[in-house]
C-alpha cells in the first residue's frame, strides 16, 4: 500500500513540460529517519503476537491435544506476518521514508510486503472464522462461508492490482519488477485497496460481533456465555486497528511530513495480523485459568 501511495504522490510532482519552461513541485523529503520507529514497533508486536500463540499452541497441542485446522491457519498467518516484518526491517534500512524517491529495491521489497502482509492479514482472519464454523449452524454458517470467500477474493484481487501500478513512466522511473503489459492508474491502485481495507475492517466487527449470537445458544452457564462471548469478540480489536489505519491512508497527502508518515501505515499494517492473532489466542487460554 505505501509503495502504490507513493506513485500517487509522486505523480504530483512529475515534470511538467511547457513550450519554455520545464516545472515541478519539489518531491517531499522527511526531515527524520522512521526506522528507528517502525523497526521496534513491529518486532514488540511480533513478540506480544508470538508469545500469545505459544500459549495458544499448548493449550491445543499439549494440554488438550486438540490442534485443529483453525490452529494450522493461524500459524500459516504468523509465519507470513514474521516475513513481512522482514521485508519491511531491510526496506526501513535502506531508508525508506526519507523522501518519495525509491532507491534501488525499494519498490520490489514495498510491494512484496504488502502482499504478504495481506496474506497473513486474511489467513489470521479465516482461522477465527474456522474457529466459529465449529459452532455455527444454520445461516450462521452460510454468513461465514460468504464472508470468507468473498474476503479472500477481494484482498486477492488487491493483492495483484497492486503490482498494476508499478509502472515505468519513460525517463523518470525504473522498477525492478513489474506485470508485463498491465499498466493500470495508480489511483485505481489506490481505490482497489481502500475497498479492501474497508472490507477487512468490516469482517473484523462482523466476526466478533457473531459468537455473542451462536454462543447464547449453546447449552453454558450464564457466566460462562458472557466469558466466551467476551473473549471471541476481542477480535474487534483488529477492526478497530484497521479503521485506524484507512484513517491514515485518507489523510496522508494532508499531513506534514508525508514520507515519515508514510513508513507509521507499515506499523498499523502489520498491527492489524497481530492483533487477530491475539484476539483469537485468547479465548483458547481459559483452559490455562480453569485449570
Amino acid at each position: 500500500m505505501a509503495a502504490v501511495l507513493i506513485l500517487v504522490l509522486r505523480e504530483a510532482t512529475t515534470p511538467v513540460v511547457t513550450n519554455t519552461t520545464t516545472s515541478a513541485n519539489p518531491s517531499p523529503v522527511s526531515g527524520r529517519d522512521p526506522a528507528p520507529v517502525v523497526i521496534p514497533a513491529l518486532w514488540i508486536m511480533w513478540v506480544i503476537a508470538t508469545l500469545f500463540l505459544s500459549l495458544r499452541v499448548y493449550c491445543r497441542g499439549y494440554r488438550t491435544s486438540s490442534f485443529w485446522w483453525d490452529d494450522h491457519v493461524l500459524v500459516m498467518g504468523y509465519m507470513f506476518l514474521t516475513v513481512a516484518n522482514g521485508l519491511i526491517t531491510a526496506l526501513q534500512l535502506k531508508g525508506f521514508g526519507l523522501s518519495l524517491e525509491f532507491r534501488p529495491h525499494m519498490h520490489t521489497l514495498s510491494t512484496t510486503a504488502d502482499v504478504v502482509n495481506k496474506m497473513a492479514l486474511v489467513l489470521t482472519k479465516t482461522s477465527f472464522a474456522i474457529t466459529l464454523l465449529r459452532l455455527a449452524t444454520g445461516w450462521h454458517k452460510w454468513l461465514i462461508w460468504v464472508l470468507v470467500v468473498t474476503m479472500w477474493l477481494i484482498i486477492s484481487i488487491n493483492a495483484v492490482t497492486t503490482w498494476f501500478a508499478a509502472c515505468d513512466r519513460v525517463g523518470i522511473d525504473h522498477y525492478e519488477a513489474v506485470l508485463p503489459d498491465v499498466c493500470w492508474s495508480t489511483m485505481n491502485s489506490v481505490l482497489v485497496a481502500m475497498v479492501a481495507n474497508c472490507y477487512s475492517a468490516i469482517i473484523d466487527f462482523v466476526l466478533a460481533l457473531l459468537p455473542w449470537k451462536i454462543v447464547m445458544s449453546l447449552q453454558m452457564k450464564t457466566h460462562e456465555k458472557l466469558g466466551v462471548g467476551f473473549a471471541m469478540s476481542l477480535g474487534m480489536l483488529a477492526g478497530i486497528v484497521g479503521v485506524i489505519k484507512v484513517y491514515n491512508i485518507t489523510t496522508i497527502a494532508s499531513s506534514p511530513n508525508i514520507p515519515y508518515n508514510l513508513s507509521l501505515l507499515f506499523i498499523w499494517g502489520q498491527a492489524e495480523p497481530c492483533a487477530t492473532i491475539v484476539a483469537t489466542s485468547i479465548p483458547m487460554l481459559r483452559v490455562l485459568f480453569r485449570d
